[in-house]
């Protein structure tokens, strides 16, 4: 598979001065495997600054909102697509950059505004029934009534639709749901490679650790993950890191199918409105 693309696209890691721990380590792996055709890479913050030449920081100046911020940063970047990144998305592959074109001329060909690049289990295609539109590439468009249409995954997007998606104020979980059900209103579509069989890890052209933070706290494949490239990792000093036990029960949860992960939730989310009535 080998392409090229003439349409400008940049790469945004979006993150926060809280978070700024996190960069050095991202940006080490991010540097070992994007080795080729690297686009303009922005780093979208607070008020901090990343001090690398090959990184170009945007700020937003205020700590608000996530939407409202990212609407600041967008604001700053001339490209017509960004490429997004979390800045807690570890990656440890070399990245497919032929893959990564292919799927930007794709969503201009084929009127899409969101290319989702991270590539998941097969199970969890109950989230996302999908129609295949390109058999040669293994290209799918998403089905209007997948769950999270939208979401923050590894992700290209045309930089003036995902501006109008945001609704000022908005967190991001609240984003992937809230944008998703505005984007079904609108002609556009949503496009995704085919999984590889047999992988039960996110993968795709851009192959990395969906997540070395859960609300502020360190995970532990992360730290392994760090040990295992050789790269460091000096997290702040106060951050909680994952125990041993928290760390089998997120393992045995993601381990479980999906229509039972959804009843999980639901218990879940009941418990927890009940416990906060009796307090």
């Amino acid at each position: 598979m080998k392409s090229t693309s003439n349409l400008k696209y940049a790469v945004l890691v979006l993150s926060c001065d809280k978070n700024s721990d996190l960069w050095p380590t991202f940006f080490q792996l991010f540097f070992k495997y994007w080795e080729d055709r690297l686009p303009k890479v922005y780093l979208g913050t607070n008020f901090a600054k990343f001090y690398d030449d090959r990184v170009t920081t945007v700020n937003s100046k205020l700590i608000d909102n996530w939407s409202t911020e990212l609407d600041i940063i967008l604001e700053q970047i001339s490209e017509d697509y960004v490429l997004m990144i979390l800045e807690d998305y570890f990656i440890y592959k070399r990245v497919n950059v032929d893959s990564v074109e292919l799927a930007l001329n794709s969503m201009n060909t084929r009127n899409a505004c969101f290319f989702r690049l991270a590539c998941f289990p097969k199970k969890y295609n109950l989230l996302w029934p999908s129609t295949i539109v390109d058999q040669e590439n293994k290209i799918f468009e998403l089905n209007l009534n997948s769950e999270y249409l939208l979401n923050l995954q590894i992700g290209i997007w045309k930089k003036s639709v995902l501006k109008d998606l945001l609704v000022l104020g908005e967190s991001p979980w609240q984003f992937e749901i809230n944008a998703s059900n505005r984007y079904r209103k609108l002609s556009f579509k949503t496009l995704a490679f085919q999984e590889t069989p047999g992988i039960n890890y996110v993968h795709g052209p851009i192959t990395y650790l969906s997540g070395a933070l859960t609300k502020g706290v360190i995970m532990r494949d992360s730290i392994r993950l760090c040990k295992r490239e050789n790269v460091s990792f000096e997290p702040f000093p106060n951050r909680k890191v994952e125990t041993s036990f928290e760390e089998a029960v997120r393992i045995f949860y993601i381990s479980l199918p999906i229509k039972l992960r959804k009843v999980f939730d639901f218990l879940n989310k009941k418990l927890n409105l009940l416990f906060r009535k009796m307090k």
